[in-house]
């Protein structure tokens, strides 16, 4: 089975190759590295608000996040800033483009944050793919892009998400079921019916194996 937060970073990427999204933060990247490269305007920053803008890194998407999550928490006293030293600021499409862009990222940056602590449980994994899910298609934000993070992610994923796929492996599903009776209510519903029943009959199976037994069908 991949790992998640790996492949969750290689979804987020497919989206972020996407024209609209690269041109955008292509932008906003110059503009980051334009200020931190001005030991002035880093000064004014921190001096206005007490923060700066940070970077981003090819590494990690987060990092990508973090850096157009601080330019909007901080645009009012950057835009002071790059008024004050004529330096040229981003058009308020831009911002707004921004803006959406974040809210649509935001989920994927709570759910990697949150497993790619080793310590978490597998049973966890299959909720936060059909939380992500359930966010692209029914968010107002950026739906082209939307759509091109859900395609991606159910490509990726298809190997824990559908039980049609070859790769299929049944393990995730299972563990939801079983190991945290909270998390098992996400697979209660119409359209996880073949994921539940597929979860169900690989526990089947290893009890089984584990008992001797046949299998039921």
């Amino acid at each position: 089975m991949p790992c998640f937060t790996h492949t969750l970073q290689l979804t987020l990427k497919d989206a972020m190759k996407h024209p609209n999204a690269d041109s955008l933060i292509t932008r906003a990247r110059h503009l980051v590295s334009a200020v931190r490269k001005s030991s002035v305007a880093n000064e004014a920053l921190i001096k206005k608000r007490g923060k700066t803008l940070v970077r981003d890194c090819s590494t990690r998407w987060n990092s990508t996040f973090d850096m157009l999550r601080r330019l909007l928490e901080i645009r009012a006293e950057l835009n002071q800033v790059l008024e004050e030293l004529s330096m040229d600021p981003l058009l308020t499409s831009d911002w707004t483009k921004l803006e959406k862009l974040v809210k649509l990222l935001e989920p994927f940056a709570i759910h990697t944050d949150q497993l790619q602590n080793d310590s978490q449980s597998l049973s966890q994994v299959v909720p936060c793919l059909l939380n992500l899910e359930a966010h692209l298609l029914t968010t107002t934000a950026g739906k082209q892009l939307a759509q091109v993070l859900l395609k991606s992610l159910r490509e990726r994923f298809s190997s824990i998400l559908s039980p049609d796929s070859p790769q299929f492996d049944a393990t995730p599903a299972a563990a939801a079921c079983l190991m945290d009776p909270s998390v098992s209510l996400v697979l209660q519903t119409p359209d996880t019916v073949p994921l539940r029943r597929a979860a169900q009959s690989f526990v089947q199976k290893l009890a089984a194996a584990q008992n001797n037994l046949p299998t039921t069908s």
